[in-house]
């Protein structure tokens, strides 16, 4: 199953955990962790929430989501995430 797929399938009322790892040679998915937990690589540096702008482009490119439809819950300045998605 690749990472979309698992998104859709496994969200809870339309929220996903993430890690991200930054400055990565390129933003791509890693893996999904034994605790369901999503690994996302992305090519940002942790400053000036670029790398989280990554994770959202990337977020909504591979989901076909509008960029207004994702949003960073909780954990703003940590590696982990809790994202909501207003998935229809």
């Amino acid at each position: 199953m690749n990472f979309v797929d698992y998104i859709l399938k496994h969200n809870k009322n339309g929220i996903i955990d993430i890690r991200i790892i930054p400055n990565a040679k390129n933003t791509q998915f890693s893996e999904i962790m034994a605790n369901g937990v999503i690994k996302i690589k992305v090519a940002q540096p942790p400053e000036n929430w670029k790398a989280n702008k990554e994770l959202m482009i990337f977020l909504s490119d591979n989901l076909r989501l509008k960029k207004d439809s994702i949003r960073i819950i909780s954990w703003v300045t940590s590696q982990n995430k809790k994202i909501k998605l207003d998935i229809k």
